[in-house]
């Protein structure tokens, strides 16, 4: 019988196969990237990432949905997208160290594994 810890990390590697930037890696990266991704549960409203600041982790939306928007000078928000399991979240600033583009906020509550910045960059080192 599977304990927590490993249950968990089967978990992460299965949300992980279900994208479309991790689908094709051996068995043994998956395991590590698995082991580096923090479980994150959002409630309805609550903000993922804000546009402008410094991409700090690469996001797989695991279950729930969260919409990407954009503010304009007078405050009015703009949808660009709405994303759902298997979503990949903030790859361009993570692998360009750069910002953010939108504001991520979950519409339901939503799962999400995050995977800090210099984790994604030493995985794709080595």
């Amino acid at each position: 019988m599977a304990t927590l810890g490993t249950q968990r990390a089967i978990d992460k590697i299965a949300a992980l196969r279900k994208t479309v930037l991790f689908r094709a890696l051996p068995e043994t990266v998956l395991g590590e990237a698995a082991s580096s991704a923090i479980l994150r549960q959002l409630s309805p409203g609550e903000v993922l990432f804000s546009e402008y600041e410094k991409a700090s982790a690469l996001y797989i939306v695991v279950d729930g949905e969260l919409r990407c928007v954009r503010q304009n000078s007078k405050g009015h928000e703009q949808v660009l997208s709405t994303q759902r399991e298997g979503a990949v979240l903030a790859a361009a600033p993570v692998f360009n160290g750069g910002r953010f583009y939108s504001t991520t906020i979950a519409d339901k509550t939503s799962r999400v594994l995050c995977i800090e910045t210099h984790e994604i960059q030493k995985l794709c080192r080595e």
